[in-house]
């Protein structure tokens, strides 16, 4: 329990940082490991990449709207909040649908093989 209380601390000391950051360039977008700089992450790129979207993510869950793509991070502008929701729900329908596909898939291949011995 004292370490996920710690955790938690950290989160909400490197969050202040991280919006400074990214109200900082507004007009850019902000590279993960830019951001790890930023906000004291030290070590290998992997790791601070990790520690970055976990901040991005606690941040979410305190109602700042942060943006992300394979390129980085940014604020929210008017009305781009919603329509990142939606794209990231789209997103998780198709993984559904891939998901249900293949599982189909697989199941009628192992029926078809049983059926050839």
């Amino acid at each position: 329990m004292e370490a996920i209380v710690q955790t938690v601390a950290v989160r909400q000391q490197r969050l202040g940082p991280l919006l400074a950051c990214l109200r900082a360039n507004r007009e850019r977008i902000v590279p993960a490991a830019e951001l790890a700089a930023a906000i004291g992450i030290r070590g290998n790129h992997e790791n601070g990449r990790r520690r970055v979207r976990e901040v991005v993510e606690y941040g979410r869950r305190e109602g700042y709207e942060i943006c992300a793509n394979r390129q980085g991070y940014w604020l929210a502008e008017p009305g781009e909040w919603s329509r990142y929701l939606e794209h990231l729900r789209s997103k998780a329908k198709g993984g559904f649908v891939r998901v249900r596909r293949q599982a189909t898939a697989a199941t009628e291949r192992r029926a078809s093989q049983g059926k050839l011995f």
